[in-house]
């Protein structure tokens, strides 16, 4: 009887531990269960996708979560029409869509950054890492776009947290400065991302604002990332500004002066916002015209 009861309670045990196992296997599984709905939810409530969503005057945007696809129907006369469908693939959310359809590659950056809101990522970091791998040329394993026999297939990693291990070297470059022009007199806009590094310059040959901004606290990666674009962009006295300006520090030289954030001055100027968790360095070139020359020496 003695031998029962044990057998009895020995059953029971291995019993308890299989629901324990199961219930256990269970948590396990629920964050990959839930991660579309996740991250279903973050995308529907982001400000920056609801705003691209109204820019489309005749055009209707839907989104709905289907098992583990989120799919986004749009409906009007923009050019924007059909259903694009971003479906959980192993640890990649995937999806196809004609070449040339740039649809699913808009939508694809606002799940982007729903990944990151779910995960607690920063969005622009993400961004700033595939740019640089990207520019770069580098294995990239976060994103792919590749398209091959009329199809466009985007890949987003989305199985956890991404590991940002050997990216952080990674700042403006040659590169990453491919397609920005030598400043001449009339004004323009340059913006770049690449890696910790985000940047933009407004302005022309005698008078430009540059803001560098990098991901935490300003490194050598911000100092190598203003010297590059200026070196690039040559506003006029650059050749002096380079000499001079070996470290960081807050400076007003011959024609240029340099502060740490962005002074409300700049800001005014224009409509550049800077990203959260970025620390900023501004550069401001303001070259003497004759005609200023000319009041100052009466």
């Amino acid at each position: 009887m003695k031998r029962i009861r044990l057998i009895i309670i020995s059953l029971m045990t291995v019993a308890a531990l299989l629901l324990i196992s199961a219930s256990c296997s269970g948590k396990t599984q629920e964050p990959q269960a839930n991660l579309m709905q996740g991250i279903f939810e973050k995308l529907t409530a982001n400000e920056d996708y609801l705003e691209w969503k109204s820019g489309f005057s005749s055009t209707t945007i839907e989104e709905k979560l289907d098992g583990d696809s989120i799919v986004v129907s749009a409906e009007g006369e923009e050019g924007v029409n059909g259903d694009y469908t971003f479906t959980l693939d192993g640890d990649y959310i995937v999806n196809v869509s004609d070449e040339g359809d740039y649809t699913g590659y808009s939508v694809m950056t606002f799940i982007k950054g729903a990944v990151a809101d779910y995960y607690g990522m920063n969005n622009m970091l993400m961004s700033g890492y595939i740019a640089g791998l990207e520019s770069a040329g580098m294995e990239n394993k976060l994103f792919a776009n590749e398209t091959a026999d009329g199809k466009n297939t985007i890949k987003l990693y989305a199985a956890g947290e991404w590991k940002m291990d050997g990216l952080d070297d990674m700042y403006v470059g040659e590169e990453s400065l491919e397609y920005c022009d030598e400043l001449g007199e009339n004004p323009i806009s340059f913006y770049v991302n690449a890696g910790r590094i985000t940047a933009a310059s407004i302005g022309s040959a005698d008078q430009l604002d540059l803001m560098v901004g990098e991901y935490g606290e300003n490194t050598d990666k911000t100092l190598k990332a203003i010297l590059a674009i200026v070196n690039k962009q040559k506003p006029d006295g650059y050749e002096k500004f380079i000499s001079e300006f070996t470290e960081l520090k807050e400076v007003s030289g011959d024609g240029y002066s340099v502060s740490f954030g962005i002074p409300e001055e700049v800001a005014a100027n224009h409509e550049y916002k800077p990203s959260e968790g970025y620390k900023y360095v501004t550069v401001v070139f303001s070259a003497e015209t004759p005609e200023a020359a000319e009041e100052a020496n009466g």
